[in-house]
């Protein structure tokens, strides 16, 4: 468990070990040295909300992360395509033109 509190700098909540009750930290955010109080700043109302909505948002994501497979992609150079994409023309032509002689 952390301590939470407002760099009083840029405003941002910023969570520190409790070891460092009492002394400085640096602001993650303005990379300021700022010091840290004995004990947690509850948030206003708007920002629990928000960080309640972050801290949601990340779990759902890394859970989203760690469950979707990775897309195996095949890249074929364009060259090769090409050579592949002629040869399939090819032999399409070598058969209508097979097809329209035997008729």
């Amino acid at each position: 468990m952390g301590l939470i509190f407002r760099c009083p700098e840029c405003e941002e909540y910023v969570k520190v070990s409790p070891t460092l009750a009492g002394l400085h930290a640096h602001c993650p955010s303005c990379n300021v040295s700022v010091p840290v109080p004995d004990h947690d700043m509850p948030p206003d109302a708007d920002t629990a909300s928000h960080l309640y909505a972050k801290k949601k948002w990340e779990a759902l994501t890394a859970q989203a992360q760690t469950t979707a497979a990775p897309a195996t992609e095949v890249f074929i150079p364009p060259k090769v395509a090409w050579i592949l994409g002629s040869i399939l023309v090819a032999v399409l032509g070598g058969i209508l033109v097979l097809a329209f002689a035997l008729q």
